[in-house]
């Protein structure tokens, strides 16, 4: 067995990405904190959820929604953050 064999025998494989995240995952996934993502879901404006049971008692964030509420909020400009955050806003009412 040639050495390349050997660390690639002994390497384990990665963990597969999960397709939905806990509250408290997805908070710390978005540096915010989970009483901000309780906020915004029952506000609006926050990130895509699902209910995970018929109670909705448990919730849960896919992570593709995560990305895409971050790509939506991307700006590359203060003059541009002021103007997305007002029509962020008033979608959200």
């Amino acid at each position: 067995m040639t050495r390349s064999q050997s660390l690639a025998s002994t390497t384990a494989a990665p963990a597969p990405t999960p397709l939905v995240v806990t509250e408290i995952e997805a908070a710390q996934m978005l540096r915010v904190s989970p009483r901000t993502l309780q906020r915004l879901r029952l506000e609006g404006g926050g990130p895509a959820f699902v209910q995970l049971t018929g109670t909705g008692s448990r919730i849960g964030y896919p992570v593709a929604a995560l990305h895409a509420w971050l790509a939506a909020r991307t700006v590359t400009s203060t003059s541009d953050a002021t103007v997305n955050a007002g029509t962020a806003n008033a979608g959200a009412k």
